[in-house]
C-alpha cells in the first residue's frame, strides 16, 4: 500500500440499485448503489477487499452535432462504505483500514465512474433509435426525428419528435408528431393523469393520423371496383336492381346487366380528434357501370359521397391499429346518363355498399398499423388510448 500506485483489480461487480431524479432544465441526477469485489497486491502482500459504493453524478441533457439527445456526466463522484479486508499476512486492522480507505478513495472514482458512462452509453443508444426509418406496410415509410432539445422539467422528460411520412419512392408527406401548433390564446388540452402504474404518455397528433391516411389516398389503397357477388352481404349488383329504385335505369335497360360500382377517393381524408371521438371524412365518387353485350361499358350516373366514419385505437406490439367503421353518408349526383333523378332514392343500396363492402376493404389496408417510435425500450402494447382535442395519447 505504500507503493503509489498498487495494482488493484475489480473482481466483482454486483448488479447496481438505480434512482434518477430529474434536475429541470439539466437533465438527470443519477445514483448508483452496488458492492464491489477488489484483490490485488501491494507491499504488505495480498489484499482482498469488500466495499459498498455509492456513486452519484450529475447528467446533462444536451444535442449533439448531428442532432441526437445525448446524456453527458457534468460530475461524478463515490462514497465508499462497509469496507472489509482480508490479507494474507497481518497489520493493525485499524492501520490497514485507514491505508485501504485513502487508496481506495483515490483510486475507486477513476475505476467506477466509467460504469456510470457505461450505463448513459445504453440510455444514449436507445434515444439514437428514436431517430429511425420504419416501413408503413408496402406502401410507404415513417420516418422519426427530434425536433427540439427535449424539456426536463422536475416531473417529467418531454420529448418532442417530427414525421416524415413518405410514399415508397415518392414525395414526403410531413406532420408533427405531438402538441399541435396553437395560438398563444388557446389552451393546449390537458393529458389525463398517470395513473400508478403509468410511466410514460406519447401523445400523437390528428395532423399525422392525416398524413397516413393522405398516404393511402395517393397510392390509391383506398379506391375499389365492386361487381355482381363480390360481397355476399350485398343485393345483386344489376340494372334490375337499380332500375326498381330509379326507374329511368330500368326503362332503359330492361334486360338485367350486371354493375360494376368503382369507388375512387380523390381528395386525403381528414382526421378530426376530439373528446372521446375521431372522426374521419373522407369524399369518394361512386362510378356505377353497366357491362353490355359486346364488353363495352357504359357509366349510369357519377355520385359524391360525403362520408364519416368513426375510428377506434388499439396497439399490438409497436404498432397503432386502426379500425373505422361507417357513421353516415351524404350523396350528390354529379352526373347521370339516364336523366335527372333524385339520388336519395339510391342512399340505402349506397349505405350497404360503403358499410359491407368498402369499409372491409378500408380496414383490410389499414390492418398493417402504424409503426410507433422506439422510445427508451417504452412498451405501449397495454396503453390505456385516450382520445382529446386534436391529440391521441397512450398512457403505458
Amino acid at each position: 500500500l505504500t507503493s503509489p500506485a498498487p495494482r488493484l483489480r475489480i473482481v466483482e461487480l454486483t448488479l447496481p440499485r438505480v434512482s434518477v431524479r430529474l434536475l429541470p432544465g439539466v437533465g438527470v441526477y443519477l445514483s448508483l448503489y452496488t458492492r464491489v469485489a477488489i484483490n490485488g497486491k501491494s507491499l504488505i502482500g495480498f489484499l482482498d477487499i469488500a466495499v459498498e459504493v455509492n456513486i452519484t453524478a450529475k447528467v446533462r441533457l444536451t444535442m449533439d452535432r448531428t442532432g441526437y439527445p445525448r446524456l453527458v456526466i457534468e460530475r461524478c463522484d463515490t462514497l465508499l462504505g462497509g469496507i472489509k479486508v482480508k490479507l494474507l499476512r497481518g497489520l493493525l486492522p485499524n492501520l490497514v483500514d485507514n491505508l485501504v480507505n485513502r487508496v481506495l478513495a483515490n483510486v475507486l472514482p477513476d475505476l467506477l465512474c466509467p460504469i456510470v458512462d457505461v450505463v448513459l452509453g445504453l440510455v444514449n443508444d436507445q434515444l439514437g433509435l428514436v431517430d429511425s426509418l420504419v416501413p408503413l406496410g408496402i406502401l410507404g415509410s415513417v420516418q422519426y426525428t427530434f425536433s427540439s432539445l427535449p424539456l426536463v422539467t422536475g416531473e417529467f422528460l418531454e420529448l418532442d419528435l417530427n414525421t416524415l411520412v413518405g410514399e415508397a419512392g415518392g414525395e414526403l408527406i410531413d406532420y408533427p408528431l405531438g402538441r399541435p401548433a396553437v395560438s398563444p390564446r388557446q389552451r393546449m388540452p390537458e393529458l389525463p393523469p398517470m395513473g400508478d402504474n403509468t410511466n410514460s404518455q406519447l401523445a400523437i397528433s390528428a395532423n399525422f393520423l392525416g398524413s397516413v391516411l393522405t398516404l393511402l389516398q395517393k397510392q390509391g389503397a383506398l379506391d375499389i371496383d365492386i361487381t355482381d357477388g363480390m360481397f355476399e352481404e350485398l343485393p345483386p349488383l344489376t340494372t334490375s336492381t337499380l332500375g326498381a329504385l330509379i326507374p329511368k335505369v330500368f326503362q332503359q335497360y330492361p334486360e338485367s346487366r350486371p354493375l360494376t360500382i368503382r369507388i375512387q377517393v380523390p381528395n386525403p381524408p381528414t382526421v378530426t380528434l376530439q373528446k372521446d371521438k375521431a372522426l374521419v371524412q373522407v369524399f369518394a365518387t361512386s362510378e356505377v357501370v353497366v357491362s353490355q353485350p359486346n364488353d363495352v361499358e357504359t357509366t349510369i350516373c357519377l355520385i359524391d359521397v360525403d362520408t364519416d366514419l368513426l375510428a377506434s385505437f388499439s396497439v399490438e406490439g409497436d404498432k397503432l391499429m386502426i379500425d373505422a367503421k361507417l357513421d353516415k353518408t351524404n350523396l350528390n349526383l354529379r352526373t347521370s346518363n339516364v336523366g335527372n333523378f333524385d339520388v336519395g332514392l339510391m342512399e340505402v343500396l349506397v349505405g350497404k355498399i360503403f358499410d359491407l363492402a368498402f369499409m372491409p376493404a378500408m380496414n383490410a389496408v389499414l390492418g398493417s398499423g402504424v409503426p410507433l417510435p422506439k422510445i427508451l425500450n417504452i412498451d405501449f402494447s397495454n396503453a390505456d388510448i385516450d382520445v382529446l382535442e386534436d391529440l391521441l395519447v397512450l398512457s403505458a
